[in-house]
């Protein structure tokens, strides 16, 4: 059978043929030793993932010449452009060569002409990436995030747009910045991060795209412009009704890139004055905030299992993003079919936020109890999980209430089965609280502390676990790097990860110890504090 998949060894989207074949059979040029043969058209003979993890070999990137390969290595992608091919299923194809982000050489890509399975395929030629990939592979893009390193299919992100240069030094505290970043150079470096999932294999859906597909409906469009409006606090009955209507005459798309650019007073004309309050106004240009913070989609919301957290922020600047979210829960069923479950709803009244949820298993998921997270909310979260999914077990981290600690995921994130980065001033003594569900459904805490390594051993039933440390063991390295979001890596496989290149004590930690680094460039979006997790919602991972 054909499969698009993530190349193991160089990391970079390809072609697979897979067969079963019996015991002791030979598998030829390109395929593995154990039962199930895989290889992958790139032109390599890398070890499947399956013989690695068959024979033991840890080493999850075994290549052509038998090591590891890193971020700097050859892939050994064969070369050349050939049209109208046919493999040995009989499918039809194109090839061309590309470059591949693993490691900056050519290789071959291709492009089936006829539908694998039955399943509508598409393929990105360009970049030789499966648009639709997991729907070829599972029938469904639907929520489904049992882990944080299971190869991931499908991610939510926001481009990021004229909401920043609604930046000023005046509202950064209001709209929690510390500097303004340039939009031309920001955009140029989230295309990158885009484009750079697309070539590992990952469908990149955005927010403004999911929104409008939720919006198609008249009378729900009418409904999200007054709720989009009530959420941002306009307690002005004449300007409420001259916002709605200035928005109600725009097209869709445009209406939702000018709630997330923000309202300014000089677009609204004609306010028909009703109170005292449409006389006097303050001079803050704006009826309703930009929304700058918006690219890190993480944070609105989270697909934990089946289901998802539609998150009510910790503060008012951030708030409405989690509105679209609920926009696209409710009326978008290419985001989220029928019968997904919600853990936590958006009018909730408690503070959750994503960057401190993190699903360790499919059997237990990690929250931070974290400047932006309340107890109170996490004890609701577990309590709808626990009952109603396969999780088991919920983890509440207690780390410090500060900005630069500001989510679990800023200071510890997975990257491989046993390998994790972490800031060195939470490896602990650490306090956890578990919440599980007793034998009549009632939740149950036990606190406990210890060390970092020491939990997460016990918890994911690991003999070891390495802890990468931000930095490494230079302590201005690692407050410089951690303040760049050194620990907040996206896994978009096993041991590999996606991180900010001006983090090279941390990425050169991470490469020695046979995690494979894809960077991207980050002097502009590393100014809104959050890494590449943070910038990333994952929708659909596959299991473990």
């Amino acid at each position: 059978m054909l499969k698009f998949e993530l190349c193991r060894a160089c990391g970079a989207g390809a072609l697979f043929y897979e067969m079963l074949l019996p015991d002791g059979a030979a598998g030829g040029s390109g395929f593995g030793s154990g039962s199930r043969r895989s290889g992958p058209v790139c032109g390599g003979t890398h070890k499947s993932f399956a013989e690695q993890y068959e024979t033991g070999d840890t080493s999850k990137y075994a290549d052509h010449y038998g090591g590891g390969v890193h971020r700097n290595d050859t892939c050994g992608c064969a070369k050349g452009e050939t049209d109208n091919l046919m493999d040995d299923n009989g499918t039809a194809y194109t090839e061309r060569v590309v470059k591949s982000s693993c490691c900056r050489q050519e290789s071959k890509k291709k492009t089936p002409l006829t539908s694998m399975n039955n399943a509508e395929t598409s393929f990105a030629s360009a970049s030789g990436t499966a648009k639709n990939m997991c729907e070829a592979k599972s029938g469904s893009c639907g929520i489904h995030n049992y882990s944080e390193i299971g190869k991931l299919r499908r991610v939510l992100l926001h481009r990021i747009g004229e909401e920043i240069e609604g930046l000023v030094p005046d509202n950064f505290e209001r709209l929690l910045f510390d500097d303004i970043p340039y939009l031309k150079v920001a955009q140029e470096e989230h295309d990158c991060f885009a484009n750079l999932l697309r070539e590992n294999g990952v469908e990149v859906i955005y927010y403004v795209d999911e929104t409008e597909k939720a919006l198609a409906d008249k009378d729900v469009r009418e409904d999200f412009i007054r709720h989009i409006t009530e959420e941002s606090h306009i307690y002005s009955e004449g300007i409420r009704e001259a916002i709605c209507a200035y928005l109600s005459e725009m097209p869709t798309r445009k209406m939702i890139e000018k709630i997330i650019a923000g309202v300014k007073k000089s677009d609204i004309q004609n306010v028909k004055s009703k109170s005292l309050a449409d006389y006097i106004t303050s001079d803050y240009p704006y009826y309703m905030d930009p929304m700058p913070n918006l690219y890190f989609t993480r944070d609105p919301g989270a697909c934990v299992g089946n289901g998802i957290n539609i998150h009510h922020m910790s503060t008012a600047a951030r708030r409405r993003e989690a509105l679209l979210l609920e926009y696209m829960f409710k009326y978008n069923k290419d985001f989220a079919p029928d019968g997904t479950n919600i853990w936590y709803d958006y009018d909730f009244a408690h503070e959750i936020e994503g960057g401190d949820v993190l699903v360790l298993s499919s059997e237990i998921v990690a929250i931070g109890y974290s400047q932006r997270t309340s107890v109170a909310a996490i004890e609701k979260f577990a309590e709808n999980a626990l009952k109603n999914s396969t999780f088991k077990k919920v983890l509440v981290f207690d780390i410090p209430k500060c900005r630069a600690f500001m989510h679990l995921d800023t200071v510890f994130t997975m990257v491989d089965y046993d390998k994790f980065t972490i800031h060195p001033e939470i490896e602990g003594p650490l306090q956890i609280f578990e919440i599980t569900l007793d034998k009549d459904g009632k939740a149950h805490f036990t606190s406990m502390q210890d060390e970092f390594v020491n939990i997460l051993k016990k918890e994911l039933s690991l003999p070891a676990v390495e802890l990468i440390r931000c930095g490494g063991d230079d302590k201005m390295a690692a407050q410089r790097e951690q303040w760049n979001d050194g620990s907040n890596t996206l896994a978009i496989a096993p041991g590999v990860v996606v991180t900010y290149e001006r983090n090279h004590v941390t990425n050169d930690l991470l490469d020695k110890k046979g995690v494979k680094v894809l960077t991207i460039p980050s002097s502009e979006l590393s100014r809104g504090r959050g890494g590449p997790r943070c910038m990333s919602c994952p929708v659909n991972r596959e299991d473990l």
